[in-house]
């Protein structure tokens, strides 16, 4: 999981800024090319320099998002103690090849048709089969599901779960690499593809995937364990049903995407809460502002918001899993896939290939240390389009006492444009865009220790090491440090000091109303376009 937090102290106010190419160097657009470092745009499309992909005829963004009431959510409540980890049926089923149900150590294959600019690989575990857990290192790590050995028909390897990641100077650099999976993913996980710089390079270089039979081994933390020095309970029990979705699709620079929402709240709270129900919800002003500026936000991207379905949850659900509508999402549970967060998510049924997206009162951890608050979290990166209802299957975001707060008087009237600045529900639409994103493929550009980056090679990062200020670089995590590791914070990485950037991005680790502009790079904008949730 990711998640998304606040400093507790943010002052208000706020920056915007908008990231470009470098128009410098390279040929101009209309410049025959074989890749997107030949041309001043940066992009190469079908083997011509372009300033970008055409647009879809689905619509113009920011679009007109509809609000709509849905059918309240029906679902039997399981026994005391019970961990509801059930295989789903992706949807729509029809556009789903079903390649059955196989245990880890199997190779199977699938065929990519020629125009494909994007596949998925679903695994879900059978019940009953995968361990739950492997020990590496003195740490329990949940036994995610990812696909290895992956490769294209022409027989080159396209992805490794195991192949270390290529370095630059003291960093993983994954730009370069063709797939990338960096989250943890028990009992089901999405893999998708492409979700780096040099995978969409040759994609859009192309228009397409290689097209033919691809081939990957079922594979999870387990198996890979049993040939790790050091790692126990590595097991090759498990086993998965496993669907893939690749079918011919252009690109292009605009498409749509529909929101499912459903409501984690509580109007009996300690602090009644302001979506007490979906049909509040869809007749509250403050709520369409909050879908028009998350609209506003994925429009940065070529989105356009489409319909969005608001759902009652069963009070069972509620009182189980939100109690007074607070969300423990610290993951805390008798095994992974088992914690409130996770069983939630498995409310998360409407049959739609879309975000599926929860909202409670308040979001609680106590594992993410002094100071910051968790706003939003979401089950795993991608989220798994399809394939509604699985333990990993939602994004949810606490409204708190957001929804409507002002700082500035009419600054959160029915209309304008977003102000995180003065306008609490501003905030909660650009914290749903971060969700959002994630579930689209994207990383958080730099975590929170300035160690790690995304796999997109125009998103600015931050390390610790070049960006921190100096009195606190000795406590950075580069220096493999004892102590707490300093965390790089948006004012760091705002452009102050060469290569420190990001903190603008929609995608940085951490929200901070004084940086948060929800800048989104074109790369950013390929991936989430290239998910089966936008069409």
């Amino acid at each position: 999981m990711r998640a998304l937090l606040v400093l507790a102290a943010a002052s208000l106010a706020a920056t915007l800024a908008c990231s470009g190419d470098d128009p410098s160097r390279g040929k101009a657009d209309g410049a025959a090319c074989g890749s997107g470092g030949e041309c001043q745009s940066a992009l190469c499309f079908q083997h011509v320099c372009a300033s970008s992909t055409p647009p879809s005829a689905s619509c113009t963004p920011p679009g007109t998002p509809t609000v709509v009431l849905g059918a309240a959510i029906v679902a039997t409540e399981p026994p005391p103690g019970a961990c509801v980890t059930a295989v789903r049926d992706p949807v729509p089923a029809a556009e789903w090849l079903n390649l059955g149900d196989w245990p880890v150590g199997k190779l199977l294959s699938f065929s990519v048709p020629a125009g494909t600019t994007g596949f998925t690989i679903l695994s879900q575990a059978i019940p009953g089969t995968a361990v739950p857990a492997i020990e590496y290192g003195g740490f329990l790590l949940p036994n995610s599901v990812v696909p290895t050995d992956l490769k294209a028909p022409d027989g080159s390897l396209f992805y490794s779960d195991t192949d270390p990641y290529p370095r630059s100077g003291r960093y993983d650099d994954v730009t370069g690499v063709l797939a990338y999976y960096g989250v943890w993913s028990p009992i089901s996980g999405e893999f998708t593809v492409p979700n780096t710089s040099a995978a969409l390079d040759l994609d859009l270089t192309q228009g397409e995937l290689p097209p033919g039979s691809w081939t990957f081994t079922v594979n999870d933390f387990a198996r890979e364990c049993l040939s790790v020095t050091g790692c126990n309970g590595g097991s090759m029990s498990g086993t998965y049903r496993v669907e893939v979705l690749a079918q011919p699709r252009p690109f292009t620079s605009t498409g749509t995407l529909d929101l499912e929402v459903y409501l984690a709240t509580d109007a009996g709270g300690a602090v009644p809460s302001p979506l007490p129900s979906a049909a509040d919800a869809v007749a509250n002003p403050q709520f369409t502002r909050w879908v028009n500026n998350l609209g506003a936000y994925l429009a940065k991207a070529g989105i356009c918001l489409g319909t969005v379905t608001v759902h009652d949850l069963p009070p069972w659900a509620k009182l189980r899993y939100a109690p007074g509508g607070i969300v423990d999402v610290s993951g805390a549970g008798p095994a992974p896939g088992c914690d409130d967060l996770s069983q939630l998510f498995t409310l998360g049924i409407a049959q739609k290939r879309a975000v599926h997206l929860f909202l409670a009162d308040e979001l609680v951890d106590g594992t993410t240390g002094s100071g910051l608050t968790v706003l939003g979290v979401d089950g795993s990166i991608p989220g798994p389009s399809g394939a509604p209802g699985t333990v990993s299957g939602g994004a949810v975001v606490g409204v708190f006492d957001l929804l409507g707060a002002v700082a500035t008087p009419g600054a959160c009237s029915a209309a304008g444009a977003p102000d995180v600045s003065s306008c609490g529900t501003d905030v909660l639409s650009l914290v749903a865009a971060h969700e959002t994103g994630h579930w689209l493929g994207l990383y958080h550009t730099t975590e929170a220790t300035g160690t790690h980056f995304d796999s997109l090679s125009d998103t600015e990062t931050c390390a610790c090491l070049s960006c921190a200020p100096l009195p606190l670089r000795g406590r950075c995590a580069e220096l493999n440090s004892a102590v707490t590791p300093t965390f790089v914070l948006n004012g760091y990485c705002s452009g102050q000091r060469p290569r420190c950037g990001g903190g603008r991005n929609l995608m940085f680790w951490l929200f901070d109303d004084r940086y948060a502009a929800g800048e989104i790079s074109r790369q950013q904008g390929d991936v989430v376009r290239r998910n089966p949730a936008v069409y």
